[in-house]
C-alpha cells in the first residue's frame, strides 16, 4: 500500500515554502521554532580503569563508554555509534539510531581508533562528533620526546611514561648513541625520574633508547626515537 500524506509530518518553519506545500498537499506539519538552537551533541567518556590509561588510552582487555547527550534541534533525540580503526576505510556500526545513549566497547586490538558518535533529532537533523581513541598493551611504553630534530648546543627532553601499571610503579632506563656508534651512553639508569634531558656533544643523527620496567614482575618494554643534531 502507498503511503499517504497522514503517514508522516513535516518540520518546517512559520510562512515557509515548506509550511506552503503541506498546506496545499494536506500534510501534517510541526512550525519550529524560528531561535531553535542549533542541534548539537556531547560525549560523556568513562574509562573502567582510571590507573590504566592517560587522556583517550586505555588498556586492552578494559572497556570504555560513551554516553551521548543531545541538545538544541526539534527534540526527541536518537543516537548513533561507529568504530573505525585506523588504516580501515570502512566504519563498524555499533549502534544505529536508537533510543539509547550510551554504549560500551571493549576493542579486540591494540592501536587508534576513530569513534564517531551522532545525534538525531526529531526533523532529521544529525549532529556528530568524533572522539579519539588508542588502545595499549596491558604494559606499555608510552614515553614521548620533545623534538626529532634539534641543533647542536640545545637539548631534547625525554617525558617518560607507561601504560598499564600505576605510575609508581614504573622505573626508567634512558640510553643514547650515534647511529654510527655501537655502544650507548647511559642518561640514567633505572629511577623513578620521567623527565630527562639529553644534550648531544656533536651534529649526527642519534637515537635515543627508553626502557620502562615495570617493579612487580621486571617486564620491561622498550620505545626508540630518531633525533638529528644540526649544526
Amino acid at each position: 500500500m502507498k503511503g499517504t500524506a497522514e503517514d508522516f509530518t513535516i518540520y518546517c518553519y512559520s510562512d515557509s515554502y515548506a509550511q506552503q506545500y503541506a498546506e496545499e498537499n494536506g500534510i501534517n506539519y510541526v512550525l519550529l521554532d524560528a531561535e531553535e538552537e542549533e542541534l548539537s551533541i556531547g560525549v560523556d567518556i568513562v574509562y573502567e580503569d582510571e590507573n590504566a590509561y592517560e587522556t583517550g588510552a586505555i588498556v586492552l582487555g578494559t572497556s570504555v563508554s560513551f554516553a551521548a547527550e543531545g541538545a538544541g534541534g526539534s527534540g526527541d533525540y536518537t543516537y548513533a555509534f561507529y568504530t573505525r580503526k585506523e588504516g580501515d576505510t570502512k566504519w563498524t556500526c555499533r549502534q544505529s539510531f536508537k533510543d539509547n545513549a550510551a554504549i560500551t566497547l571493549t576493542p579486540e586490538f591494540t592501536g587508534n581508533y576513530e569513534i564517531c558518535v551522532k545525534v538525531k533529532d526529531s526533523a532529521g537533523n544529525v549532529a556528530k562528533v568524533y572522539p579519539d581513541l588508542l588502545v595499549l598493551n596491558a604494559f606499555d611504553n608510552t614515553t614521548t620526546i620533545s623534538a626529532e630534530t634539534i641543533k647542536k648546543g640545545k637539548t631534547v627532553t625525554v617525558n617518560c611514561s607507561a601504560a598499564g601499571v600505576a605510575e609508581d610503579e614504573v622505573i626508567y632506563g634512558v640510553y643514547y648513541k650515534k647511529t654510527t656508534d655501537k655502544k650507548w651512553v647511559t642518561k640514567q639508569d633505572y629511577d623513578e625520574n620521567t623527565e630527562v634531558t639529553i644534550k648531544p656533544a656533536k651534529a649526527a643523527d642519534y637515537i635515543i633508547c627508553v626502557k620502562a620496567k615495570n617493579i612487580n614482575d621486571g617486564t620491561i618494554s622498550k620505545k626508540y626515537f630518531n633525533v638529528k643534531v644540526e649544526a
